[in-house]
This record gives structure tokens, C-alpha cells and sequence, in this order.
């Protein structure tokens, strides 16, 4: 790191981490208020980077007189578990006990799908999505998954075991959702890829195709009969909340004028 970077380094944010951020942390650390993808294995600080993150943007904030950077209490942060969740928590409060902040002033810290819980609940009903819909555990979803099978026939998946055609069609599922793709485009796909398959001296992506086809039909009933039930999974509440956001821009315009809960009355 060059001498002109090491003095750019704010003190508090040395203390807090317990050394100077390395020339790679000190950039994400650091970036400027607009879109970015930091990619980081493990053990590379990614939690500690972000909390001096915030520490960063509130330094940002109070230096520039409110035109750069932002109060904690105007930062999201998500994780994908429970446990990154209390981690994170737990470091950022760390971090900011460095600063003087009014009492409270700290960031949402929450996963993916306790955030996108919270979207449905507030908003859900501008996309026609009741609040308050029961989350299936683990087991329940598998129980009614296996309902699909006496409800549709399956002439071309290569395997008659039935949990093993469950967790195929859960996981094109959970691949659909986390991807955003509705079933019946992967229907789609692959049936137009079929008449060019079968042009090949081996049949086995044809077959391939065929099992896509019929997992997917399946993925479709599967979310039929959650809807009827007026049930959802872990996986639909990013899916849902996703929809009403792209569907409701003015979701996240709101969102984005919430003041800062340090300021709240």
C-alpha cells in the first residue's frame, strides 16, 4: 500500500481491526456510494470488512456535512444465515462503539430471507400476496412434494425411488427460485431444444431433457399446491419479495426515503 493510501486510513478503523486493512480491503472498504461485487473466500475478513464498511460511511457522512456517505441507521446489511447474522451484529457494534453516535444508531443487520419476510409482510398485498402466510419447514415441504407424484404422471425420470424424485424436483426448485426463473420457462427451453437433440448419435441429453421437462412440470405443481394451501417455502419468500420489488419500484423508493432510526422520533 502506498504511503499516500496508508494516510488516507482512518485511526478508528486501524483500532478496529487491529492492523492496517490490506490494499484489497482497504478498496472495498473504502468504494465509493455506488454498486459493487467484492468476491472473497474464507477467512479473507469479509466480516470484519464490512463492519469497518460502516465505519467508513458514517466517517464519510459526518466529514462531508451529510452530502457523502450515510449514517449507520441508513445501512442494510445481509447475510445468508442466522449465524453471520449474530456475527456481523456483534462486530459492528464493536466498530461502532469507536465512534460518537447517538444512542441506536445502527445498522439493519438481518438474512436474506428475514428481509424478504419483511418486504411480503409490508408489502406484499400490492402484488396480491397475503401476509402472514405459514413458512413450511424443512419436512413439510418434502411431505408435500410427494403429493405431486399422485398427481401427475412421469413417463422418462430415470429413477423409481421416490424420495430420490422428491429431492430432484425440490432442488430444480430451490434452483428456479434462487435464480428467479419460473418453471414453465425451463419447460420451454428444453422442449425447443428437443427436435435438435435428437439429431445426436447419443440420446442421452435428449433423455436429459425429457427428465428437465417433467421436473419442471413438476416444480409447477409443487408451487400450485402451495398456493392453494396458502403456504410458502424458505425459497419463495426471496422469489415473492423480488417479484414485488420489480413490479413496485416505488417499494424500494420508499425504503430508500425510511430516515435514519437514530433520527426517529
Amino acid at each position: 500500500m502506498t504511503r499516500a493510501a496508508h494516510d488516507l486510513i482512518p485511526r478508528e478503523i486501524v483500532e478496529f481491526i487491529g492492523a492496517e486493512p490490506t490494499q484489497e480491503q482497504w478498496r472495498a472498504i473504502s468504494w465509493p456510494l455506488e454498486p459493487c461485487v467484492v468476491v472473497a473466500g474464507a477467512g479473507s475478513g469479509k466480516t470484519s470488512v464490512m463492519a469497518a464498511r460502516v465505519i467508513w460511511l458514517a466517517l464519510r457522512y459526518a466529514d462531508s456535512d451529510g452530502t457523502d456517505g450515510a449514517l449507520p441507521g441508513n445501512v442494510l446489511c445481509l447475510t445468508f444465515t442466522n449465524k453471520a447474522t449474530e456475527n456481523l451484529v456483534f462486530r459492528i457494534r464493536k466498530a461502532l462503539s469507536t465512534l460518537q453516535l447517538e444512542e441506536g444508531e445502527e445498522p439493519e443487520v438481518t438474512n436474506y430471507h428475514g428481509f424478504a419476510q419483511q418486504l411480503l409482510e409490508r408489502y406484499g398485498m400490492l402484488d396480491g400476496i397475503e401476509p402472514g402466510q405459514r413458512v413450511l419447514t424443512p419436512a413439510q415441504r418434502v411431505e408435500l412434494c410427494s403429493r405431486v407424484l399422485d398427481l401427475m404422471p412421469f413417463e422418462h425420470l430415470s429413477s423409481e425411488w421416490q424420495p430420490t424424485i422428491v429431492g430432484n424436483i425440490l432442488d430444480l426448485a430451490d434452483q428456479a427460485q434462487n435464480h428467479l426463473v419460473d418453471p414453465h420457462e425451463i419447460v420451454e427451453f428444453n422442449e425447443e431444444r428437443l427436435e435438435a437433440l435428437s439429431q445426436h448419435r447419443s440420446d442421452r441429453a435428449y433423455r436429459a431433457a425429457q427428465e428437465r421437462v417433467e421436473l419442471a412440470n413438476a416444480v409447477a405443481r409443487f408451487q400450485e399446491l402451495k398456493r392453494e394451501l396458502g403456504v410458502i417455502d424458505f425459497g419463495d419468500q426471496i422469489a415473492l419479495a423480488a417479484r414485488v420489488v420489480r413490479n413496485h419500484p416505488e417499494v424500494g423508493e420508499e425504503s430508500s426515503r425510511t430516515p435514519s432510526r437514530g433520527s426517529r422520533n
